[in-house]
C-alpha cells in the first residue's frame, strides 16, 4: 500500500510546504477507606497515583501546598508576587465549544471549559491526579455504605456581592440539574438513576442520599467531571436561569469572575475581587478566544495576538522554532483508541438479552484480534502521535490500580503487527477474496486530538491490506446520534445502525473511572469496545461498591478479560499540550484530566516585570 493512500495528511503537509492542515472540531466521544468515621489519611506529593488514592471516599488532610489544585488557602505575597505581569490581559486561544451557552447545566466534557475558570467544585484535583479538597474540606461514607457526608467550607464568597457559599447553594444546583429537561446526559444517566436527595445537615454539612451505592459520586462532585459546580443560590432566585449563550452567567466562586461574552468568538473573565481563598491569579484577566482553525491558531501565536495556543504536534516544531515553548499537562495523557460496535445487550431484558444483534461479525474473537494486528502501530504513532505513549489496553495504565505488568509482555503476541496471522485469522473467521469481511468506520474530528480523521483513514488503509472491505462513513453527529438510539433500541439490522462500526474515539477522563461508567457500557455495547454478560457483572460490582480501595481484585478481572477478548484497538496516551509565550507565561502546570482539559488556567505563573 502506498504512503499516499495511508498518510493523506503527511504528504498534503510535504505538497504544501507552509500548509497548516487538521481542523479540531468540537465533539464529544470521553481511587479511601469507607464509613462515616472512616480514618482521614494524608495528600502525599507522589507524582504517581493508585487507583484507590485516585478517587478516596475519605478525604485526605489539607496540608501547605505551591502547587495550588485547590487543597490550601492561598499564601501571603511575597515581593516577587508584588510584581506585575507583562501583560494584563492573558489571551488562550483554543477551539470553539461545540456548545456555547452560559448555564451550566448544559454544559459537558470539552464544552465545560468555557466556565471552568468561574466556577468551582466540591472535590478538586491536584497535579497528580488526586482528588484533594475544594469547596468540601471533607468527605466520607456513611454506614449505609451508598451515603456521603460532607463538610463546607466556611468563608467563600460569591462573586458581585452573592452572600457567602452554604449548602443552600449546591441543594439549589443539584435540584434545578436534576430537574432540567434540556440538562446535559449526565443528569440522566447517573444523577436522576442513583442520586435520591441532597440533605441539609446545616449550613455548612450535606449528606448525599444515593438511591443505590454507586462509586461515580466523588468523581460526580469533583474537578473530573465538573457536573455540580458551586452555583449562587441567591443570584438564582434573583436572576433566573441564564436563558441564551450570551446571558449573563449566575454568580459563582472561582478566582475569576465574568466579564463579557460574544457567541462563537470570546469570553471574557476578570479578577475576583478580595483575597481568594484557594488562588490568586497572575493575570488580572483571562480571555478565552474561539479559533477553530488550527492555522488561524497558529498564526495568532506567532503574531503576539495570543499569548498560548491549543495546537497540534504537527505544528509544534513551527512554534518552537520561533522562540515559544510546549506545556505538557502532568499527569496521564488522553485516551485514544477504536472502538467496536457489536456487543449491545437487550434494551429491555439487559444482558440476559445479549448479545442483541447475534449476527454481528464483530462478535467473533478472531475478527477483532485479526483487525489489531493488522495495524502497524509504531509506524501510525509516528505518523500522528510521535510524543504519544502506547496503549497497551484501554482505561488501564502502569500508575493505576488493576494494572497486570504480564498485559505488556504479551501485547506483541496477541496485538503487534503481523499481516500475515491477521489473514490466516480472518480465513479462520470464514472470510477471504471471495467473502471479505465487510465493516464501517466513520471519518470524525475530535475535541483533544487533532488528526482523528487522517488516524481512521491510514488505519482503514491497513486493514484494507489484509482484505478487508472497510467502508468510510461520512455522517452528522445528529444523524449518527439517531442511527447509535436505533441500534441500542433494537430497531436497526445488521448493516442499518451501528452495528459492526469501528470507530476512533479520545477521552480524557479518569480510565478507570470510565471503565466502571456501566451506564455507558450499554449506551455502546461495552465501554469504548466489546464486552460479555461476565464482563457486565464484574464492572456492576465495581461500580456498586463505593468504597475504591476494594476493587483491585474486579478491576484486574475485567482488564484481563478486555485483554484477551480484543475488546477494542487500543492506540495511544496522547499529553495534552498547550503552546505558549514564554515572555508572558513562565510556568502553567495542570492535571489535563477533567472535562475541559486546560484546567486550572487561574494557577498559570506570569512573567514578571
Amino acid at each position: 500500500m502506498s504512503s499516499c493512500r495511508r498518510f493523506p495528511g503527511i504528504v498534503a503537509l510535504l505538497a504544501m510546504s507552509l500548509a497548516l492542515l487538521l481542523v479540531v472540531a468540537a465533539c464529544g466521544g470521553d481511587d479511601g477507606d469507607s464509613g462515616s468515621t472512616a480514618t482521614t489519611t494524608t495528600t502525599t506529593t507522589s507524582t504517581t497515583t493508585s487507583g484507590a488514592a485516585a478517587a478516596p471516599t475519605a478525604a485526605p488532610a489539607e496540608t501547605t501546598s505551591t502547587t495550588g489544585s485547590g487543597d490550601t488557602m492561598a499564601q501571603p505575597a511575597d515581593d516577587a508576587m508584588m510584581m506585575k505581569p507583562v501583560v494584563d490581559r492573558l489571551i488562550f486561544a483554543t477551539t470553539e465549544p461545540s456548545t456555547e451557552h452560559s448555564d451550566q447545566r448544559v454544559l459537558c466534557c470539552f464544552n465545560a471549559l468555557q466556565l471552568r475558570p468561574m466556577y468551582e467544585n466540591l472535590l478538586a484535583v491536584n497535579p497528580a491526579g488526586e482528588f484533594v479538597p475544594g469547596l468540601a474540606t471533607s468527605w466520607a461514607l456513611e454506614p449505609d455504605g451508598q451515603s456521603m457526608r460532607i463538610e463546607l467550607r466556611e468563608g467563600v464568597e460569591f462573586h458581585n456581592g452573592n452572600g457567602e457559599f452554604t449548602a443552600d447553594d449546591v441543594i439549589n444546583f443539584f435540584d434545578q440539574f436534576v430537574t432540567f429537561e434540556d440538562a446535559h446526559v449526565f443528569s440522566r444517566i447517573f444523577w436522576r438513576a442513583f442520586t435520591e436527595s441532597v440533605e441539609k445537615v446545616d449550613d455548612h454539612e450535606i449528606v448525599f442520599r444515593m438511591k443505590n451505592p454507586n462509586s461515580f459520586l466523588s468523581l460526580a462532585l469533583s474537578d473530573r467531571w465538573t457536573q455540580l459546580p458551586v452555583v449562587s443560590k441567591a443570584d438564582w432566585d434573583a436572576n433566573g436561569a441564564p436563558e441564551t449563550p450570551e446571558s449573563t452567567p449566575l454568580a459563582g466562586t472561582g478566582p475569576y469572575q465574568f466579564v463579557d461574552r460574544t457567541q462563537g468568538q470570546f469570553i471574557l473573565f476578570e479578577n475576583a475581587p478580595g483575597e481568594h481563598w484557594r488562588a490568586e491569579p497572575d493575570f488580572p484577566e483571562l480571555e478565552l478566544r474561539w479559533v477553530s482553525e488550527v492555522s488561524t491558531r497558529l498564526s495568532a501565536l506567532l503574531a503576539g495576538e495570543v499569548h498560548m495556543a491549543d495546537i497540534p504536534p504537527d505544528l509544534h516544531g513551527q512554534a518552537t522554532s520561533q522562540g515559544f515553548e510546549i506545556k505538557s499537562n502532568s499527569n496521564f495523557g488522553t485516551r485514544v483508541w477504536m472502538q467496536f460496535y457489536a456487543a449491545f445487550p437487550d434494551p429491555e431484558t439487559g444482558v440476559d438479552g445479549w448479545p442483541l444483534y447475534p449476527d454481528a461479525k464483530l462478535l467473533d474473537v478472531r475478527v477483532r484480534k485479526a483487525l489489531n494486528k493488522a495495524i502497524n502501530r509504531p509506524e501510525v504513532m509516528g505518523a500522528f502521535a510521535p510524543h504519544g505513549e502506547l496503549m497497551i489496553l484501554n482505561h488501564f495504565h502502569p500508575q493505576f490500580t488493576g494494572w497486570n505488568p504480564e498485559w505488556q509482555h504479551r501485547f506483541f503476541e496477541e496485538y503487534g503487527y503481523d499481516p500475515a496471522a491477521a489473514r490466516s485469522l480472518l480465513r479462520e473467521a470464514g472470510y477471504d477474496t471471495n467473502n471479505p469481511l465487510q465493516i464501517k468506520t466513520r471519518i470524525r474530528s475530535c475535541v483533544v486530538m487533532a488528526g482523528c480523521e487522517d488516524v481512521t483513514e491510514a488505519i482503514a488503509g491497513y486493514w484494507q491490506d489484509v482484505g478487508v472491505d472497510v467502508e468510510l462513513i461520512t455522517i452528522d453527529g445528529a444523524s449518527r446520534n439517531a442511527l447509535s438510539r436505533a441500534t441500542r433500541q433494537g430497531t436497526a439490522g445488521v448493516g442499518e445502525g451501528i452495528v459492526d462500526w469501528v470507530d476512533v474515539d479520545n477521552s480524557s477522563t479518569h480510565p478507570v473511572f470510565a471503565l466502571a461508567n456501566r451506564q455507558t457500557w450499554h449506551a455502546t455495547g461495552g465501554v469504548n469496545g466489546f464486552a460479555t454478560p461476565e464482563m457486565y457483572e464484574i464492572v456492576g460490582r465495581i461500580q456498586g461498591e463505593m468504597d475504591w480501595s476494594k476493587h483491585e481484585a474486579d478491576i484486574r478481572a475485567v482488564g484481563e478479560l478486555s485483554f484477551n477478548l480484543h475488546a477494542n484497538v487500543p492506540l495511544w496516551y496522547l499529553p495534552a499540550q498547550v503552546a505558549v509565550d514564554p515572555n508572558i507565561i513562565d510556568e502553567y502546570v495542570w492535571n489535563g484530566t477533567e472535562h475541559g482539559t486546560f484546567t486550572y488556567l487561574e494557577e498559570i505563573v506570569a512573567v514578571k516585570q
